[in-house]
């Protein structure tokens, strides 16, 4: 039995090969993708908290401008 045959079974995983344009990538390049991702993450959370925020002062206004729920909610 030749072992030409089964080459592909001694060559490292696929993980551990680069694929596709990732071999031309630069340390630079994936430091840049980084940090954008990084800032695209802190933007998200700023939004997501503003808008909870402002929402629950919303509700909370028209909660109190209403005598019945406004007793529930100690307003």
């Amino acid at each position: 039995m030749s072992t030409s045959v089964h080459d592909e079974w001694f060559e490292p995983p696929l993980a551990d090969r680069p694929i596709g344009l990732s071999e031309s990538r630069g340390e630079v390049t994936d430091a840049a993708i980084g940090l954008l991702t990084l800032i695209g993450f802190i933007l998200v959370l700023v939004g997501v908290w503003s808008s909870l925020v402002l929402g629950v002062f919303y509700l909370r206004s028209h909660i109190t401008d209403l005598p019945f729920l406004g007793q529930f909610f100690g307003s």
